[in-house]
């Protein structure tokens, strides 16, 4: 799709990306932009694809690769839809443990069950036990994050359920996913991936 794009000349290139990037890469660096241009403590995006036979639309499924980007592919890999706004979720640091742990939840269609896809967060490191379970999340000026205090999350509006919104007091910002995205793309050329965010 991105070669689809830039072979067709028609968009100049906003950014450059210095290497290819795993999925967890680019949706990492997606949370970072929308973290920035919020001040939030933690940005988070969901994976995308399929699990149990249920669709994650809102998860990001688009891989950064070397060289040129433009508006067509940022529109492409971006999470969720893309004229979609930011919003900000304030958690506790055990509501935020939570999330990471179970994913972001999709209902199927009816008796269709559920399904779960993993956040992938920026302004934290997680470590994990052998069992899945987090084992501690610290935060970029490394303290341990406190389960019993209050964090802000910036989200994309499509990026958690009914019932995390309302816990979490959603604000609906006039920011635009797609244009914090491309800002910060464009801002941070040439691209290369974040520190890992699991430890």
């Amino acid at each position: 799709l991105q070669a689809d794009y830039l072979a067709a000349g028609k968009e100049p290139a906003v950014a450059v990306a210095a290497q290819d990037f795993t999925l967890e890469e680019s949706a990492q660096l997606q949370a970072e932009a929308l973290r920035q241009a919020t001040g939030t403590d933690i940005g988070m995006v969901t994976l995308g694809g399929y699990d149990n036979g249920i669709e994650n639309k809102s998860g990001v499924c688009g891989l950064i690769f070397e060289g040129d980007l433009n508006q067509g592919v940022i529109n492409a890999i971006v999470p969720g839809i893309y004229t979609d706004p930011v919003c900000i979720l304030t958690l506790s640091g055990a509501d935020l443990k939570c999330m990471l742990e179970t994913g972001f939840v999709v209902q199927g269609g009816e008796n269709a069950g559920q399904a779960s896809f993993p956040y992938v967060p920026a302004g934290i490191t997680v470590s994990k036990n052998v069992d899945g379970k987090i084992k501690e999340i610290l935060l970029s000026d490394g303290t341990t994050l406190d389960e019993t205090g209050s964090y802000t999350v910036a989200i994309d509006e499509g990026g958690f359920t009914k019932e995390t919104g309302e816990k979490g007091k959603v604000q609906t910002t006039d920011l635009v996913v797609v244009d914090v995205i491309g800002e910060y793309f464009s801002a941070h050329s040439p691209l290369s991936p974040l520190k890992p965010f699991l430890k």
